[in-house]
């Protein structure tokens, strides 16, 4: 049997319209599936920023302080502000068996350039600021020139130090800066903090 045309043009016009609705559907659904997936992701970016700014820690500043007077290691120490003095003071390796402690007050907090003296029993403190002012106008020894008795003056240099300081320009000639005493034996940082305002190149 024969289709009439008209009914063939009709069916076609039929299936082009679902095809239409079809792909007009699956596209929606597409676009709202990116959406649902971009709003899901935005809340974590943000937890991730969030977590990182609060993990962040502040700097924390560093002072140096000069200790003198009754203690093993005098000289000048690196300290995280807000330090103590009983924490300079271990770091000077203690007070000495003479040191009269309670004159010390060991719970005062540490400030940028301080200078703690420590007195031994039946010292005045004004003898001692004199003796140390005496001491900040002496000359810095030269650790290219100085001979192993001017070495050993030098608060944590001992015989062995100063041969190792000796035998160390003699192999390798004059220091170029003060710095470069790190390179002998023996003289770690700690050592150099206490050494760097006392020594010179030239």
């Amino acid at each position: 049997m024969r289709i009439p045309r008209e009914a063939i043009y009709a069916g076609a016009a039929v299936i082009c319209v679902i095809a239409a609705g079809w792909f007009y559907t699956s596209d929606r659904r597409k676009t709202a599936e990116v959406y649902e997936m971009a709003d899901t992701a935005a809340p974590t970016i943000t937890a991730a920023a969030a977590e990182i700014t609060e993990d962040a820690e502040p700097e924390v500043k560093r002072i140096k302080v000069y200790i003198a007077g009754a203690v093993i290691n005098p000289g000048v120490y690196e300290l995280d502000e807000g330090s103590r003095v009983e924490d300079v003071m271990d770091l000077a390796g203690g007070p000495v068996e003479e040191a009269d402690m309670l004159r010390v007050n060991m719970a005062a907090r540490l400030k940028d350039e301080q200078r703690i003296i420590v007195p031994k029993v039946g010292e005045t403190i004004d003898k001692l600021l004199s003796e140390e002012e005496n001491k900040d106008g002496e000359t810095p020894i030269n650790i290219n020139t100085a001979d192993k008795e001017e070495l050993m003056e030098l608060p944590g240099v001992g015989q062995v130090t100063a041969d190792n300081i000796i035998a160390y320009r003699t192999e390798h000639g004059d220091f170029k800066s003060v710095e470069d005493i790190k390179n002998v034996s023996r003289i770690g940082e700690k050592t150099f903090e206490r050494l760097k305002e006392l020594i010179s190149v030239e």
